[in-house]
């Protein structure tokens, strides 16, 4: 090189030397203008404060920011620096020498930019925990020095880009919580260096990523809360040896646990619920020795739980819930000492607890609720689990009382026991835990009082102790408890009042007390300082007196049951601006008032009870305006004038029932509009018109009841389209004409189909016999004529109750009755029916009350009747019955009969005494021996008028009640009577029973023609009632065994050719109030004691030999008058003697007077 070239290179390289400094000025001053730009794009933020072009010598100090050696920009650092906008003004291309870019933690949204792609020296990217949206963008593919990569938990979108293949360094890749969805993963390739990858919280679908098998580095794998599926890659557990931390909750892999799991032998973390893996836990799982997290939990692993878990004893947290496990637990678990979180919930777990789980002293959480776990808690359980913060057993079957030492357990926030079988007292100790949060011990047989320490539990949110026995009052120092929130005592033995404190609970949003004996006046604060009260339930106790004028004044107030209690007065004034409520139930209670003037307008209510009050008024127009209701019932109050046309806007209505008020005018056409309308009750009103054409557009419809009104007219055919009714009533109205043949299209009818008591004619329709699901069929009262259909007799193996009572029915009785026929109560009285009866009626196994009364039939006494085990009433009165009754070939004669009625028949030959003394239905029927007569009289007059229901019903109602469940779960009850009552003769005058109860019983065999002795061993019958013998050809004297039916309430003899005297034993019957001994050949002394002091001369009448009060014969030797029964020795007047003589003894002096047949029988015996 000559000396000339060597002078101009070292003057070109002092010239370059001099313009580098230029050069490093301008290109920083490029990137502060870019950030500054970015900058000024966002919303103004105190944490970049220090960026500005005044500052520009110190950009390298400008928050955030570092430069390399030369002063070009490497890192941006603004993670957490309360920064929000977007980085979409970020000019990526301004910062070649960028290596490190971290925004984690702020708020920016908006889209990543492709520019990022330009960033080729990037090694650390990381834009986690903001709000970015978009598709991460192909570019990224660029950044081949990548080493670190973060887009957690923003909103990205889109096919997570295959060129992330290029990261061939990368180490750490997170895309987890976005939306990201699979790619075509066999485009992207393993990555050799990658340590720690996730995928968690995604939209990823269809099978494994293959790539990762690859990845043999990989020490963190997470791939949980996506939509992948099939099985696991056999290769992962081959292959990814290093792992230490395995995430696939919450997919849907399938099949069983690979047996090579075991070797991934590093494992600390396995977490595989909530997927569908089958089979068994693998026993060689205990391979993996360092395993301190195991989760399996949602699965459909069955069989045992392995003992070899007992062999991981660095586990800390041990989930196998929600599987199908059903074996006990294993001892060997009690070796797991670092357990602090034990989850087996929700499996099949049988057996007890074993001892060895009181090693895990260190157990945080305790989970063992819904299992069949059973046995007691012990103490020592309680003294070493000290540590533990939630304690959930609730749904298994523990026994036995709870420890004293479960106060020792201090750092409690959640107990729940609730649903076992714990039993004894609620400890005292339990108000140790004053770190306790949540407390539920509902469910079980706890018993005694709440007590008084349950007020030391300040920080409780949650206080549930329904459905015990719990006694006593409610501590006042539940008022205590300012944190509580929800307070649940329903369902126990409470009693007393509620207390006042209880309106100082100021958090408190949902109250329940119902199904206890509280009573009294509510706390007239209740409500006032609690303003989220929300639910409250004082339904079915005994509080009474007016609600108190706060308790909605918070106007939280969503849900208020308070029915079935003694509740008086009109609803508090705040009950109109409650504008959230959305259940309201007051019916069963003295509510009054004005019905429309006591509600505002509640735009969010569904449903409305305020049935069986006192509230009056008309209901108006406003009405309309509940178009969220979804249940109405205002039925049992003293409502009057019409029915608003504005209801037709509440079409949101499942159940209308506005029965049992004083309603009039007719039925609006717009109630047609209501087309989800499921039950609609107008019954016993003073509605009147036709019924409106628009009631079949109610296609929905399952029960009308239109009974007990003023309607005309004839019975709409439209009804046909309300295909889906189970149960129709239109009984006790003025309808007219043919019943329509088109309410046989009405297949669904299940309950009942009553037209009784109208004015309708011509024949039964044949197309009744389409309704096979029938139960209950009542035609009685009224004018229907030509023959019942012989197919209705088919219906008889689903048909219960078949009434067609005081009709012009004429022609034979169904001659076939299915075999497995389901009739309970058959009633054809009052018709002209004639013939024989069909003895396919003994098929009927189940019949209760057969009456057949007032026909035409003749026959002879029904001999397949005596067999049928659960007939109660049998009327065969006034027909053309005769001839003898036979003896019955069957072990049980009528064993279970209370009403036996064959009066007016031509019967002949002596009474049936095999069946009189095997009425097994009037023999020793307990009684309330405490009332007076009186009182029982006043019982039963209500019980038979429907004023009273009796606690001695059998079978109340005649069957169990029936009850149907509206669309919201409210269950409505159909009344289950046997519809028409049965007509007896009591006491001389005919009387109807709507209802059977046991106590009342009735033999009548009068105007017969039997002769012979009244059966001695009728006086057996010794809870019998009504006793009519009379018009028959009787002969011999009264049997003094009648004296020993202590109920007899009436006794009629009359009318035959009895005779001798009347035995002084009848002077026992304190409860007979009807005496009829007319018109036969009695002699002697007229009793002088007792009821027969009540009885006038008519019950004497045309017994010429008899003497004494109250007829005017005296008798010729007063001696012979039966003296009072109170001068009668004192043992005799006890009857003890008598109730041990042999009939023989006694009848040595019947008809030779009382005393002197007393005398003899004392001598004689």
């Amino acid at each position: 090189m000559t000396t000339f070239q060597r002078a101009f290179l070292f003057f070109l390289h002092v010239f370059l030397l001099t313009l580098f400094p230029f050069k490093t000025a301008s290109s920083a001053r490029i990137e502060a203008e870019a950030l500054l730009r970015w900058k000024n794009s966002l919303p103004p933020s105190p944490s970049l404060n220090s960026w500005s072009l005044s500052n520009l010598r110190n950009l390298c100090r400008w928050t955030g920011i570092r430069c390399n050696t030369v002063g070009s920009i490497s890192q941006i650092d603004l993670s957490d620096a309360s920064l929000s906008g977007t980085i979409e003004n970020l000019d990526f291309n301004s910062f070649p020498n960028l290596t490190i870019l971290n925004l984690n933690g702020n708020s920016f949204n908006g889209s990543i930019q492709s520019g990022i792609g330009s960033l080729f020296r990037l090694t650390f990217l990381d834009l986690s925990n903001n709000s970015l949206q978009g598709s991460i963008p192909p570019e990224i593919g660029n950044l081949k020095e990548m080493q670190y990569i973060s887009l957690y938990n923003n909103n990205l979108a889109g096919e997570i880009p295959y060129q992330i293949g290029n990261f061939r360094k990368v180490e750490y890749l997170d895309f987890g919580s976005n939306f990201l969805e699979t790619p075509d993963w066999s485009r992207i390739p393993s990555f050799p260096l990658l340590k720690h990858l996730s995928f968690y919280y995604n939209e990823l679908h269809l099978g494994f990523p293959g790539f990762i098998s690859g990845c043999l580095n990989l020490t963190f794998l997470d791939l949980s809360v996506n939509h992948l599926t099939g099985p696991v890659l056999e290769s992962l557990f081959n292959n990814l040896v290093k792992l230490e931390y395995l995430n696939l909750t919450a997919n849907s892999f399938e099949g069983p646990l690979s047996a090579n799991l075991t070797k991934l032998s590093k494992l600390k973390d396995l977490r595989l619920g909530s997927n569908s893996f089958t089979g068994y836990i693998l026993d060689s799982i205990s391979l993996i020795s360092d395993l301190r997290i195991l989760e399996l939990f949602n699965n459909s692993f069955q069989g045992n739980i392995p003992a070899s878990l007992g062999q991981l004893r660095s586990l800390e947290r041990l989930d196998l819930r929600m599987n199908g496990l059903n074996s006990t637990i294993p001892r060997e678990i009690g070796q797991c000492t670092n357990l602090s979180h034990l989850g087996l919930a929700q499996n099949s777990i049988t057996g007890s607890l074993p001892l060895s789980l009181s090693n895990l002293t260190n157990l945080y959480a305790l989970g063992l609720c819904d299992n069949n776990l059973s046995g007691e808690i012990s103490p020592h359980f309680l003294s070493n689990w000290t540590k533990l913060a939630s304690l959930q057993i609730q749904n298994n079957s523990f026994t036995g009382g709870l420890p004293s030492e479960i106060g020792l357990l201090t750092n409690l926030s959640y107990l729940f026991l609730y649903n076992n079988a714990f039993s004894g007292s609620i400890p005292p100790e339990i108000g140790n835990l004053r770190n306790l949060l949540a407390l539920d011990l509902s469910t079980n047989q706890f018993s005694g009082g709440i007590p008084p320490t349950i007020g030391n539990l300040t920080n409780l949110w949650i206080l549930q102790l329904y459905s015990n026995n719990l006694t006593g009052r409610i501590p006042p120092v539940i008022g205590d408890l300012q944190s509580l929130e929800l307070l649940d005592l329903s369902t126990n033995r409470l009693s007393g009042q509620l207390p006042e404190s209880i309106s100082n609970l100021v958090s408190l949003a949902s109250l329940s007390v119902f199904t206890n004996n509280l009573s009294g006046i509510l706390p007239q604060e209740l409500g006032r300082n609690s303003p989220k009260l929300a639910n409250v339930s004082f339904s079915n106790n005994r509080f009474s007196g007016e609600l108190p004028p706060g308790l909605c004044s918070g106007f939280a107030l969503n849900q208020f049951t308070v029915n079935n209690n003694s509740f008086s007065g009109p609803l508090p004034d705040c009950f109109k601006n409650c504008k959230n409520l959305n259940r309201v139930r007051l019916e069963g209670n003295r509510f009054s008032g004005n019905i429309s003037d006591a509600f505002g307008v509640h735009p969010n209510l569904e449903f409305l009870s305020v049935g069986r009050n006192q509230f009056t008024g008309q209901l108006t127009p406003k009405w309309g305006q509940y178009e969220q209701l979804t249940n109405l019932q205002m039925d049992h109050n003293r409502i009057s004038g019409v029915i608003p046309v504005e209801i037709g806007n509440l079409t949101q209505l499942y159940v209308l029932a506005l029965d049992s008020n004083e309603l009039t005018g007719e039925v609006p056409v717009e109630l047609g509009n209501l087309n989800q309308l499921f039950y609609l009750s107008l019954s016993n009103n003073q509605l009147k018109g036709e019924i409106p054409q628009s009631i079949g557009q109610l296609t929905s419809l399952e029960l009308l009841d239109l009974s007990r009104n003023k309607f005309t007219g004839n019975i709409p055919g439209v009804l046909e389209n309300c295909r889906g009714l189970q149960s129709l009533s239109l009984s006790n109205n003025f309808l007219s004409g043919n019943i329509p043949s088109k309410l046989g299209n009405l297949v669904r009818l299940q309950y009942l189909l009553d037209l009784s008591n109208n004015s309708l004619s011509g024949m039964i329709p044949p197309s009744f016999c389409k309704l096979s699901s029938l139960e209950y069929l009542l035609l009685s009262n009224n004018n229907l004529e030509e023959s019942i259909p012989e197919c209705l007799g088919n219906l008889s193996n689903g048909l219960e109750v078949l009434h067609l009572k005081a009709n012009r029915l004429q022609g034979l009785i169904p001659r076939e009755f299915a075999k497995g026929c389901s009739l309970q109560s058959l009633n054809l009285n009052g018709n002209l029916l004639e013939g024989t009866l069909p003895q396919s009626l003994a098929h009927c196994q189940q019949l209760v009350v057969l009456d057949l009364g007032n026909n035409n039939i003749q026959e002879t006494f029904p001999f397949w009747a005596p067999s049928l085990p659960n007939l109660r009433v049998l009327v065969l009165k006034s027909n053309r019955f005769h001839g003898t009754i036979p003896p019955s070939k069957a072990n049980l004669t009528f064993p279970t009969l209370q009403i036996f009625d064959i009066s007016y028949n031509e019967f002949t030959g002596l009474l049936p005494t095999q069946y009189l003394k095997n009425f097994k239905g009037m023999i020793d029927v307990k009684e309330n021996t405490s009332e007076t007569r009186d009182e029982m009289n006043s019982r039963y007059r209500e019980i038979i008028t429907g004023q009273r229901r009796d606690p001695n019903y059998g079978d109340p109602n005649h069957g169990d009640p029936t009850i149907l469940v509206t669309k919201d779960g409210y269950p409505i009850i159909l009344a289950r009577n046997y519809g028409d009552p049965t007509t007896i003769t009591v006491k001389g005058s005919e009387r109807q029973l709507d209802r059977i109860l046991k106590t009342l019983t009735t033999i009548d065999l009068s105007d017969n023609f039997f002769h012979g002795n009244i059966p001695i061993s009728i006086g057996g019958l010794n809870s019998l009632r009504y006793l009519n013998l009379s018009h028959n050809r009787l002969t011999g004297g009264i049997p003094p065994s009648l004296g020993d039916i202590p109920v007899l309430e009436s006794l009629d003899l009359s009318h035959n050719l009895l005779g001798g005297e009347i035995p002084w034993q009848l002077t026992k019957l304190t409860f007979l109030e009807v005496l009829n001994l007319s018109m036969n050949h009695f002699v002697g002394p007229i009793l002088q004691t007792g009821q027969f002091l009540t009885f006038d001369k008519s019950s004497y009448i045309g017994n010429p030999e008899l003497c004494g009060n109250p007829i005017l014969k005296k008798c010729e030797d007063d001696k012979k008058q039966q003296p009072a029964l109170s001068a009668l020795p004192e043992e005799v007047n006890g009857y003890g003697i008598l109730d041990g003589m042999k009939w023989q003894v006694v009848l040595m002096g019947y008809g030779c007077g009382a005393v002197v047949g007393i005398i003899l029988g004392l001598f004689l015996f």
